[in-house]
């Protein structure tokens, strides 16, 4: 049957306002189960995007394996980052606003979750900036964008506090 997934997104306020999140979803056609993907213990993958302040532009958070934070790997070696250096930079890049740099960040990304994903560090970002270039175009109106994927990464999953339905 013809099925559609769901991506959510939440508004971040002003840090002056509430920090209360507001949740809109967007319903998008494409090949989906009717999984539900969960944290913790879920056998999926979500994919994080955000807005940093002042940005229109949706980055990487991360690449996050539900089933596990933290498993024993190697440290990152950013040297083995260098043939994707440039569109780490631009596309899953530390917000301004959160105090970090790129380097520090992408180290704490492999270290929680890359180290879970079963793949090489050069494959686990290529393959999030992958994944976040063919489903950016689905992300809009907040600062967070989330889609999330069976352990394969081949077939969409109902995120985590999703409110859209899946048909």
């Amino acid at each position: 049957f013809g099925s559609r997934a769901c991506v959510t997104f939440a508004l971040r306020p002003p840090p002056r306002l509430s920090s209360r999140v507001m949740r809109v979803s967007a319903v998008f056609a494409a090949s989906a189960s009717a999984t539900q993907c969960t944290y913790p213990g879920g056998n999926c993958y979500e994919l994080n995007m955000q807005t940093c302040q002042g940005s229109s532009t949706f980055t990487l958070h991360g690449l996050w394996p539900e089933w596990a934070n933290e498993c024993s790997g190697t440290a990152l070696d950013v040297n083995a980052l260098s043939s994707i250096r440039s569109d780490l930079e631009k596309y899953w890049l530390s917000c301004p606003e959160f105090g970090s740099d790129n380097e520090t960040f992408w180290s704490h990304e492999w270290e929680k979750h890359g180290t879970c994903s079963g793949m090489g560090q050069l494959e686990f970002f290529q393959k999030g900036l992958a994944l976040r270039q063919q489903y950016v175009s689905k992300c809009s109106g907040g600062s967070t964008c989330t889609v999330c994927f069976d352990k394969t990464l081949t077939t969409l999953e109902t995120c985590p506090g999703s409110e859209g339905v899946m048909v």
